[in-house]
């Protein structure tokens, strides 16, 4: 991150994207595993965070990538589903951070379903490949798996300069008049509509 600062000298946007979702049975999740799985999908979020943050531009656009799961859970795969909650939950938390906000620093999350990426493409026998694309097909309305190109649009969106007053805590409106937002959450909720035009739900 030093390095990027130097030759850059700051950073406009940041998006920390990584992440992995491997799921033994509960029984055989040991240690090792548990940490992991955090290790990627939360402590390197927390850190990319950061490590970046003496670098952030003022009004610089933050990132993270969450999960439809951390809303609705994914049977077999309680260690991804926790992960991705606790991302959601350092946004909400680093957007209101008084440091973060006096540089007019933003923090969201984008939430994808079910995208087709060579994660989840992963699968070790074409048996489970054919079962996960079934369960896409009989849980996503447009019956299809998402696109990264389709996400990606979101976090562009996410960091456009022009969304100055966007983030990711749920009272950023509360002391203006006007309507109450406080229950407005500011995760990007990907819900494909077809190949060409996504919808963006703000869920």
């Amino acid at each position: 991150m030093r390095q990027i600062g130097d030759h850059f000298g700051q950073i406009d946007i940041l998006f920390a994207n990584a992440g992995i979702s491997e799921c033994p049975p509960i029984q055989e999740t040991d240690d090792a595993f548990f940490d992991h799985i955090m290790g990627i999908n939360v402590k390197g979020v927390f850190f990319t965070f950061t490590q970046a943050l003496p670098w952030l531009a003022q009004d610089a656009s933050v990132i993270f990538t969450s999960s439809v799961a951390h809303e609705r859970g994914r049977p077999g795969d309680p260690l991804y589903t926790a992960s991705k909650a606790a991302v959601r939950s350092l946004a909400r938390t680093l957007a209101a951070d008084e440091d973060v906000l006096s540089r007019g620093i933003r923090v969201n999350v984008v939430s994808p379903g079910a995208i087709y990426t060579p994660l989840t493409a992963n699968q070790d026998t074409y048996a489970m490949l054919e079962a996960v694309n079934s369960y896409v097909a009989e849980t996503v309305p447009m019956k299809r798996w998402g696109q990264p190109e389709e996400v990606a649009r979101a976090v562009l969106f996410l960091a456009s300069s022009k969304l100055v007053l966007y983030d990711g805590r749920r009272d950023r409106h509360r002391r203006r008049p006007g309507p109450d937002l406080s229950r407005s959450s500011r995760t990007l909720t990907f819900a494909p509509r077809d190949k060409k035009n996504p919808v963006l739900k703000r869920g």
